[in-house]
């Protein structure tokens, strides 16, 4: 069976206060793509994506160019066509992973998770391995065990730009994608 979904994309220069000594933060000159792209369709939408970038920005003084993404493979094709261009885990996504793998932890879950964030941050993926490995033989139920074990694959799936995520780059903004889809 074949699905499609809606696929959102915004192209931002960073974010500000809503106001003066506010406490919410708006995107700074959001420009939005929004459709239904599916396989070879996807190329189309980051083509249409560059093409903005393009007519709106002087590329040879752009430095960098953040792709805040989920991991979902349509996201990571964008980094071939879009120059400059890294991928960073979003934040949502990140913490949702480390709360789901950590959750049956009770009291030790916060030490846990902080501990897993320092071994990604550290760049140290076989001592995270090792850590999570370590908590799974002390799991009570193969639930936990293979949460725990689900969000590791995940989070070595996407080691580097989780790794980007936690060392807080002054360049690198939140990502409100989540925000925007619900």
């Amino acid at each position: 069976m074949h699905s499609t979904i809606t696929k959102l994309v915004y192209v931002y220069e960073g974010i500000e206060p809503e106001y003066p000594g506010s406490k919410r933060r708006r995107l700074v000159n959001p420009h939005y793509f929004c459709g239904l792209y599916s396989g070879k369709d996807n190329k189309k939408l980051w083509v249409q994506v560059y093409r903005y970038i393009e007519q709106h920005y002087d590329l040879s003084k752009v430095k960098k160019v953040y792709i805040n993404a989920d991991g979902g493979m349509w996201i990571k094709t964008a980094l071939s066509y879009l120059d400059k261009s890294k991928y960073v885990l979003d934040g949502f996504h990140l913490n949702q992973a480390l709360f789901r793998m950590t959750a049956c932890l009770k009291g030790a879950a916060g030490e846990a998770r902080s501990r897993i964030c320092s071994l990604i941050a550290a760049g140290k993926p076989k001592e995270l391995q090792n850590l999570v490995r370590k908590i799974a033989d002390g799991m009570d139920t193969e639930t936990d065990e293979k949460r725990l074990l689900d969000g590791l694959d995940y989070i070595l799936n996407n080691f580097d730009a989780a790794r980007t995520r936690l060392n807080r780059n002054k360049a690198l903004v939140p990502c409100s994608a989540e925000g925007h889809v619900s």
